[in-house]
């Protein structure tokens, strides 16, 4: 992906979608297992909006969510009536983490400290600021987790005109037992006019496949007919099977952008027979 260290993130203010912004950042972590919310809100929560387990030692780990959409830092009290809550979660945790959307301060992470010198607590406080945020959605493993939430801030491809595709599995099965496999791209070339491709600009608001098992590929519209694949399937029972399997899928574009990328359509025996006979 592009280096994104020098871009500052825009603070998220909304205190639901933090919380599910901090829980996306673990559950992407393979150091951790079995990442929920705790609970819903209004109910009692033991100071742990999040909990989660690490995957090789067992332990379980807390994390509270301070969205501060004023920017006010959290003061000793604010933490450490988390940190007091934080005791009667059962099961007991090894580490609570503070997440704040304010900005790294000295001052509160020399409360942190204290709170862990004084050593009358069974786990470690952690404080995270929107600082920690940043670095962690900047990381490549990430990239996914920042898109989600800033998408809008991202320039789109369609509305620059470039052509976006999906590269994808396809089964074929009969009676779904398999028959036959594809390697597959499916692509969208969208309606955006650039006076200095006029040729190309025939194919614009079309769809492609490219039949990578095969190499070949076919330009076509939608809804889609046997007739406009002819050339990326020569086989036309195949052909066939696609075709119904694309114009079952709903909408093209939401394929495209989806993350599945292992497909399977299947057709009874009765189908086929039906479909050799009108052949």
């Amino acid at each position: 992906m592009n280096d994104l260290r020098t871009i500052s993130i825009p603070k998220i203010t909304d205190d639901e979608k933090f919380e599910f912004l901090c829980r996306d950042i673990y559950r992407n972590d393979t150091t951790y297992e079995l990442v929920e919310l705790n609970g819903r809100r209004g109910q009692s929560q033991q100071g742990v909006d999040i909990f989660a387990r690490e995957a090789t030692s067992g332990n379980w780990i807390g994390i509270q969510c301070k969205c501060r959409a004023s920017g006010i830092q959290l003061t000793k009290a604010d933490i450490q009536t988390e940190v007091n809550k934080a005791k009667g979660f059962n099961p007991s945790i090894h580490t609570l983490f503070i997440y704040t959307s304010c900005e790294r301060d000295v001052k509160v992470q020399e409360i942190v400290r204290n709170i862990n010198t004084a050593n009358y607590l069974k786990f470690v406080v952690e404080i995270k600021f929107w600082n920690d945020i940043e670095e962690a959605l900047k990381e490549n493993q990430n990239y996914s987790i920042y898109y989600r939430y800033y998408n809008k801030f991202f320039t789109d491809n369609l509305t620059l005109g470039h052509a976006v595709s999906k590269l994808f599995n396809l089964d074929l099965c009969f009676n779904d037992q398999f028959d036959t496999h594809y390697e597959l791209m499916l692509g969208k070339i969208p309606n955006y006019q650039n006076n200095h491709h006029t040729n190309a600009n025939y194919y614009r608001g079309t769809y492609f496949f490219v039949n990578l098992t095969q190499n070949l590929s076919e330009t076509f519209t939608v809804p889609c007919y046997d007739s406009d694949l002819i050339e990326v399937f020569p086989n036309r029972i195949d052909r066939h099977r696609i075709c119904n399997w694309l114009n079952e899928l709903g909408s093209i574009d939401d394929f495209i952008s989806s993350e599945a990328s292992s497909h399977r359509f299947s057709m009874t025996s009765e189908q086929r027979a039906e479909f050799m006979n009108d052949e």
